[in-house]
């Protein structure tokens, strides 16, 4: 959100922007004179002129037009600028039906004929689009957007990460009364086991588990079903008794280890 307002902001602001002036001001006649020469000429020398260019200005209807025009002093390019008003004012025909008496209606137009009634020449010209105002408005708030919402915050991430930002400090604890909440909730304190006190227990159940077995093991029918499903789970043939009698022929006919 904040990258596409920076965006229309720049827009607005480079579309309002007045760019007239920023070069050194050119000819009409002479601008006409040399279209003919923008193509390396026989003699071997360079243009006497190249990249024409056609920029929108704010007031409407009215044509900034930037070139370079060799100077044949020091042998190199310059800028120009023309700020052209239809109808545009015609001093060299070059070959086109406009004239003194005939004016064309405005310069783009005037290229155009003169680019095809010579077109031997290699006359070129482009206009700059990237200056036209729905090109601005859709270039800055892109590239705001895309700087802003994601390369800026990137970076910050990575300096972050490389150590160049301020340590956080250790705050106090988070209060929690704005949520009707006062006091921290009590949590349940994690009981460490002492292994031996395991062991005592577990022995100390033990032992009351075989007092009760040998109490009760000749006529417990629910313990002697217990013992069985406990031994045969460890791998053990198990072989019951009700009493003392028949426990003695088992053990007679079964012969068992324990």
């Amino acid at each position: 959100m904040i990258g596409a307002v920076v965006g229309l902001g720049l827009s607005y602001s480079y579309t309002n922007w007045d760019r007239s002036g920023q070069y050194r001001a050119g000819s009409t006649a002479e601008f006409q004179r040399l279209l003919l020469q923008a193509e390396t000429r026989a003699d071997g020398n360079p243009p006497s002129i190249t990249a024409i260019r056609l920029h929108p200005t704010v007031e409407p209807n009215i044509t900034r037009v930037t070139y370079q025009q060799i100077d044949l002093t020091e042998q190199q390019y310059v800028m120009r600028e023309l700020v052209e008003r239809p109808p545009y004012r015609v001093v060299y025909a070059n070959g086109t039906p406009f004239g003194r008496r005939n004016p064309a209606p405005d310069v783009k137009t005037y290229l155009e004929a003169v680019k095809q009634a010579n077109p031997e020449a290699n006359l070129e010209f482009s206009p700059a689009f990237w200056e036209e105002p729905r090109w601005t408005y859709a270039l800055f708030t892109s590239g705001s957007m895309l700087l802003i919402g994601g390369l800026w915050p990137l970076l910050l991430n990575r300096l972050v990460n490389a150590g160049f930002g301020k340590p956080r400090e250790a705050g106090d604890e988070y209060d929690l009364s704005r949520f009707g909440q006062s006091e921290p909730v009590a949590t349940e304190a994690v009981v460490k086991h002492d292994p031996a006190v395991d062991e005592a227990d577990l022995a100390a159940v033990t032992a009351a588990y075989e007092a009760r077995m040998r109490a009760n093991i000749d006529d417990d029918e629910e313990i002697r079903a217990s013992l069985r499903r406990g031994l045969a789970f460890e791998g053990f043939k198990v072989t019951l008794a009700a009493d003392g009698e028949e426990a003695l022929r088992s053990i007679r006919d079964h012969r068992p280890d324990l």
